[in-house]
């Protein structure tokens, strides 16, 4: 890698030991020295626990007289708290960014000589969602103002609602997911992350109830259960075009003729989206192409799959016929970028935004209580949030703390795109 690409390293000017600007070339006897603008770079890799520790040893002078004794003060530069906003910031970074859980970063620091009890990051990192919370706040406002809404859910458990329902049948003690929240602001997009009983459509409920009322409807982008749609609000419902893909997909081995000619018609939409995104289109733009070449790619295909069905090439309750079921059953929102301005073709964008809980749920399984779940939202939706924005989610959340009387006067000024280092200095 190169050199440029090691921001945070320590830049140590190093002197040449025998040889100085200005003299003859030991060489050649001829020319003179002259330094180069440039100097030669080495990159050296050092070892070093996660968080360091300094220790301060205050010298301390007793008074023979009357026993008093005089401590010296911390130096100016020393933090003012045990634990400073950057070493906060990087166990909740740690843990809710990268899936480390407590007590495995607390295993690790032990080893290298620097304790960090698990129960003491949850009380710093549960301090960090705490100041941040007012900018979460905002940005579950500003997302119920988005043009496109992309929900989706990932199962979790919380032992504190399972043992709410311990004679409860499964399923009851099983519902628990994790929903991520995507707001498709056009210029900027919000991750958020809510974890609970509740289902994507109650979130997404939950999001609209905020969404003034002179805004026309917005896109909702799901999948096509029946929850995701019984919030009540005004709507243009949408549905993921890659989940009808992925049942033919699943099953082209056992039907290649059929799903071969379902997989190869929807690759085709793909590349005309390829096509449209390349040449830059605006959405009524982009409809208008979707419209001239996929429209008649996709006619044809519904035409198709509907003469098979008629003719009864395959069986109803096969899983062939379950795919082509819920493909012609669900046509008109799964193409509803035929239609509506702006309309993704698919939910990817949500799928993939759960990799990060998922990660957590890998590394740690659950979340003790619910309270620990809402910690973990919050600091995943910021983390997420600022990532996509481009800004560093260290030097982000970092200011944050370092500010945190100012973000609870005016948290919209303290959003990622509004964040950079010259503003939080002045």
């Amino acid at each position: 890698m190169s050199a440029s690409d090691y921001l945070a390293a320590e830049t140590i000017p190093c002197s040449h030991p025998n040889f100085e600007a200005q003299p003859a070339c030991p060489r050649c006897g001829k020319g003179t020295l002259y330094r180069l603008r440039d100097p030669a770079v080495e990159i050296r890799i050092l070892g070093s626990p996660v968080l360091t520790a300094k220790e301060y040893q205050l010298e301390r002078l007793r008074c023979s007289g009357c026993g008093a004794v005089l401590t010296a003060p911390l130096p100016p530069d020393a933090p003012r708290e045990k634990y400073d906003a950057r070493a906060k910031v990087l166990m909740a970074l740690l843990k809710y960014g990268y899936g480390m859980p407590f007590y495995r970063l607390g295993q690790l620091q032990g080893h290298l000589g620097v304790p960090l009890p698990p129960a003491t990051q949850w009380q710093l990192v549960e301090e960090v969602a705490n100041t941040v919370f007012p900018v979460y706040r905002a940005l579950r406002q500003m997302a119920s103002q988005a043009k496109v809404l992309y929900a989706d859910d990932s199962p979790i458990r919380i032992l504190s609602l399972m043992a709410e329902n311990q004679g409860e049948p499964g399923p009851e003690r099983r519902g628990m997911r994790t929903t991520a929240l995507i707001a498709d602001l056009g210029e900027h997009s919000i991750y958020l992350y809510e974890s609970g009983r509740k289902h994507a459509g109650d979130h997404l409920g939950d999001l609209l109830e905020r969404r003034p009322p002179d805004l026309a409807p917005p896109i909702q982008m799901t999948d096509a259960l029946a929850s995701n749609t019984r919030h009540g609000f005004p709507v243009h419902v949408t549905h993921c075009l890659l989940h009808g893909r992925r049942l033919f997909f699943e099953i082209q081995d056992f039907f290649p003729e059929i799903c071969g000619r379902v997989i190869d018609d929807i690759a085709k939409i793909y590349h005309f989206e390829d096509l449209a995104q390349k040449q830059g289109l605006n959405p009524d733009q982009k409809l208008a192409f979707h419209q001239q070449h996929s429209g008649p790619v996709l006619e044809r295909l519904k035409s198709w799959l509907e003469e098979q069905w008629n003719q009864k090439q395959m069986e109803p309750n096969s899983s062939l016929g379950k795919a082509t079921r819920y493909l012609l059953g669900h046509w008109e929102p799964l193409t509803g970028f035929l239609r509506i301005p702006g309309a993704p073709l698919d939910n990817n964008v949500s799928e993939q935004s759960l990799k990060l809980p998922i990660l957590n749920r890998k590394n740690s399984y659950f979340f003790k209580t619910q309270n620990g779940a809402d910690v973990g939202s919050v600091l995943m939706s910021l983390i997420q949030t600022a990532i996509q924005a481009g800004a560093n989610p260290v030097e982000y959340l970092v200011t944050l703390l370092e500010h945190s009387r100012q973000i609870r006067q005016e948290p919209q000024l303290w959003l990622p795109w509004n964040y950079s280092p010259q503003k939080a200095a002045a």
